[in-house]
């Protein structure tokens, strides 16, 4: 029997996700080793920089399928982030 406690996001979406993903040859990275992979993609990018495009995923001011729709295009179309240069 499922119980409330069972019913999450967690368990419903993001694991059978991860386990799909991990089926098609992705890696999954946990959280904390965000900043340095991007890096690694973007080497022009600085710690500080890498942490505010993360920041701003993980805040997008949308609710539902609006926020997922707008998450998805930051990671494959554009995130406008606005990052200072050292002078």
């Amino acid at each position: 029997m499922t119980t409330p406690s069972s019913l999450n996001e967690c368990h419903q979406a993001e694991e059978p996700a991860r386990v799909l993903l991990d089926r098609l040859g992705w890696t999954y990275v946990p959280r904390e080793a965000l900043p340095a992979a991007q890096m690694r993609l973007n080497d022009w990018l600085s710690e500080e920089q890498a942490e505010r495009a993360i920041f701003e995923l993980e805040h997008v001011n949308e609710v539902g399928i609006a926020r997922n729709r707008t998450i998805h295009e930051y990671l494959t179309v554009r995130l406008l982030l606005t990052v200072n240069t050292p002078r």
